[in-house]
């Protein structure tokens, strides 16, 4: 019987890792995805640090176009893949 158990949990453990990593894998796409839309605009307009990010999360700006923008500056400039 205790066996059954650890054997659950193992493969639970297992599963929740596995997941983790395909929306891992998933988040990088999507950014990459934002930063060919966008970094172009970017680079022309502004400086973008982790202050100005925090300041549009803080503020619940983050589906903004303006965020978005930031958001694909700053991984490009500081996000190695």
């Amino acid at each position: 019987m205790n066996k059954i158990i650890i054997l659950t949990a193992i493969l639970s453990m297992l599963h929740c890792i596995h997941s983790s990593v395909i929306s891992d894998s998933l988040n990088k796409d999507g950014l990459r995805a934002l930063q060919k839309k966008y970094i172009g605009d970017c680079e022309k307009e502004h400086h973008v640090g982790e202050s100005e990010l925090k300041n549009f999360i803080q503020t619940g700006q983050v589906q903004s176009e303006q965020f978005k923008c930031m958001l694909a500056c700053y991984g490009e400039k500081n996000w190695n893949y």
